[in-house]
Order: structure tokens, then C-alpha cells, then sequence
């Protein structure tokens, strides 16, 4: 019987992604790129290629209906797109956003690399956070994973999922969109990473072993061993 009412769990979106055990309801054939698999608290993000479609495609699929999604990417989101068979025979079927897939690497991964030109980075993200700060609508969850970087160091944001509030966050959300807090919600996460760059071009011998997984400086305790930078381009990525 088909259901779109709960909830399901992202490995277990994952583990049917993988075994293939799914139906698509109108983007007909798939091909995911398996190594791309992403698997986090509320969606499965991956890599696929899709009929009628050039270049790669990203499919993210939702552990659960959001309300909001649909403020945030328009026609790329598909309600109900998604079924997969639980194991008492029922078909749940989810929400899935299928929308062009960005080349390059995580700003958190790049600052990480030992070859890392933090004077470039420097430049290109004031150029990006200018462009960000100018748009009317506020990304609202601007982290180093959350920016893509190319190969000439230009840089694009991903997941737009906090772009609209959770409607968990409903009550929140009509306070803030009140008040002058909603257009100044992406300030803070720019200036730190902003003040990270900076810090890092000015002493990276320094500074670099405190660099976190995360794209964040941290700072080191007495038992702690700092962070060596040990990826080289093209080691790891999204």
C-alpha cells in the first residue's frame, strides 16, 4: 500500500539506493554514481544521470516531507518521487530534488590541502561573500562544506535547505521575518570564514595544524595532537 505519511530513515534510503530496490515515478531512468553517496541526518544526496538530462544530476532524497522545499527549489523538487519498499510490503514514497550537479570541491577539503593558495582563496570568497551579501534571500547554513570550489577557485553555493525555514521553526521564522535579523543571518558565518582565510595567509605554518576536518580553526588542548595537512588535490572531495 503506498504511504508518503512518516518518516524513513537515510540508511535506509541508502541501502535501497544501493540494491537498486527503488521506483522513480517521473524521471525515468537513473544511473546513480555510487561512490557519491552522501548519507546525512535528514536526506541521501548523490551523483546520478538522468534520462533526457546532460551532464550529472544531483538527486537529493528527503527522509521526510518538507513543507518549506518547495519555496526553496521551485520545480526542481518532486514531491513523492521516490518509492522504495519497506519490509512489510508497503511502498513509501519520498521527496527527492533533482537538480544540476556542481563540479569541484568543498572549501573545507581545499583549505586542508597541503598545495592550498590561501591568496587566492582570500580573494575569490570576498568576490563570492559581495555577490552573497547582495542577494535579497539569505542562504541561511553558509559553512566551508556548504561552498563549492572550482578549478580556478570561484566558488557556488549548495544545499539550499535552510533558504526557508523549517516548519518546525515556524514561530521562529515570523519573528525573524519581522524584524531585520532574516537579511543579516548569513554575516556571521561569512566574517568567520572570512577571518579563517585571513588568518591562515597571514601565518599558515602556524595555524594550519589547527585546522579542523570542518573548515574551522580549533584550538588545540594539552593532550590534544594538532592536525597535519596530509590531503593533496585530488585525494579527497565531495
Amino acid at each position: 500500500m503506498p504511504t508518503t505519511k512518516s518518516s524513513i530513515g537515510a540508511s535506509e534510503i541508502a541501502n535501497s539506493l544501493y540494491s537498486q530496490d527503488f521506483v522513480l515515478r517521473t524521471l525515468g531512468r537513473v544511473v546513480i554514481d555510487y561512490p557519491s553517496v552522501v548519507i546525512s541526518h535528514n536526506a541521501v544526496v548523490c551523483r546520478a544521470c538522468i534520462d533526457g538530462s546532460e551532464g550529472g544530476m544531483l538527486l537529493k532524497c528527503y527522509c521526510r516531507h518538507l513543507r518549506s522545499a518547495r519555496e526553496a527549489y521551485g520545480q526542481m523538487l518532486r514531491r513523492n518521487e521516490l518509492g522504495i519498499a519497506l519490509y512489510n510490503g508497503d511502498m513509501r514514497f519520498l521527496d527527492v530534488v533533482a537538480m544540476p550537479w556542481v563540479d569541484g570541491t568543498p572549501l573545507n577539503i581545499v583549505l586542508n590541502y597541503v598545495e592550498a593558495d590561501y591568496a587566492l582563496l582570500s580573494r575569490k570568497f570576498a568576490a563570492f561573500a559581495r555577490k552573497i551579501l547582495n542577494d535579497d534571500t539569505p542562504h541561511g547554513d553558509i559553512t566551508p562544506m556548504n561552498i563549492i570550489v572550482d578549478d580556478s577557485g570561484d566558488m557556488r553555493l549548495i544545499d539550499f535547505d535552510a533558504v526557508t525555514p523549517s516548519p518546525y521553526l515556524a514561530q521562529y521564522a515570523q519573528v525573524c521575518r519581522r524584524s531585520s535579523f532574516a537579511n543579516h543571518s548569513d554575516d556571521y558565518a561569512l566574517a568567520q570564514i572570512s577571518a579563517t582565510l585571513a588568518l591562515l595567509l597571514s601565518d599558515a605554518p602556524s595555524l594550519c595544524p589547527y585546522l579542523q576536518e570542518n573548515g574551522t580553526l580549533g584550538v588545540a588542548y594539552a593532550n590534544d595532537t594538532p592536525r597535519r595537512r596530509t590531503l593533496w588535490r585530488g585525494s579527497s572531495g565531495r
